[in-house]
């Protein structure tokens, strides 16, 4: 079971990493800024790291993979802000308050996955759970700023 959960992983992992590159090899990123990427990019940004996120928790449940899993949470947590961040600009830009607001409670749930990774390097039984619960509240947030779209 645990063999056929890894293989699945890697193969997912894989699929995510050759369409995005395929996706992605006509942006300039280091010319990216907050609002270069349209409103939908930008909640499509969110959406695929939340999900890389919430897969590299899994991995971290595994004691040997737990430091390349959180090296990878922590990219995929960047990658997020530039998402969420493009989602502000679009925002502001077009007045959308309720958007606003729903940005910076998605942020408060991010602290409360980000105190959770700091308390996975002390405990993994506590911490891995913080994070789960700061993901499920981030996707529950997201569905909210979806609709407010």
């Amino acid at each position: 079971m645990k063999k056929l959960i890894t293989i699945t992983l890697a193969l997912a992992l894989t699929l995510l990493v050759s369409s995005l590159s395929f996706a992605m090899q006509e942006m300039a990123h280091g010319d990216m800024k907050a609002g270069d990427m349209s409103m939908h990019e930008s909640m499509k940004a969110v959406d695929d790291n939340l999900a890389m996120m919430k897969m590299d928790v899994e991995t971290m449940k595994d004691a040997t993979k737990r430091k390349a899993a959180m090296d990878s949470m922590n990219q995929h947590m960047t990658d997020m802000h530039h998402g969420m961040a493009g989602m502000e600009a679009h925002a502001k830009k077009n007045n959308n308050g309720e958007m606003e607001g729903l940005l910076k409670q998605l942020n408060k749930e991010m602290m409360i996955t980000m105190k959770g990774m700091g308390m996975t390097k002390k405990d993994a039984d506590k911490g891995i759970p913080m994070m789960m619960d700061g993901i499920n509240k981030m996707e529950k947030t997201t569905a909210k700023m979806k609709s407010a779209m």
